[in-house]
């Protein structure tokens, strides 16, 4: 741990365990992955280019395989609809999972650590 006001570390140690504070019904879980630490905007966006990208690379397999353009079409605009749901549901899943987040107190934007 670092002191946010002074940058000394101040502690050393493993985390055994992380309990959630959402845990007990399902309507709780689901509340908490509604408020994950990304915004839904933030969640919509990535979803979207993620998706364009994908769409395209959809598109250019399903065109030479088939060598129909309307056909390659059709599958890339049926494929959007599905995994843009999917890719957002998956992004605010990720955001609940603590592993490589740095805590608020130690991400570069709210101190000064480093910074001298």
């Amino acid at each position: 741990m670092v002191d946010p006001e002074t940058c000394d570390t101040v502690a050393l140690g493993i985390i055994e365990a992380v309990e959630s504070s959402a845990a007990g019904t399902g309507k709780a879980r689901l509340l908490h992955l509604i408020a994950a630490r990304e915004s839904h905007v933030r969640s919509v966006s990535k979803a979207i280019s993620w998706r364009a990208t994908g769409s395209l690379d959809t598109f250019l397999i399903a065109a030479l395989i088939t060598g129909n353009l309307k056909l390659a079409g059709g599958v890339a605009l049926s494929e959007v609809l599905t995994k843009t749901a999917l890719y957002y549901l998956h992004e605010r899943a990720r955001a609940l999972i603590p592993w490589g987040a740095r805590p608020k107190s130690a991400h570069p934007s709210t101190n000064n650590c480093g910074n001298h």
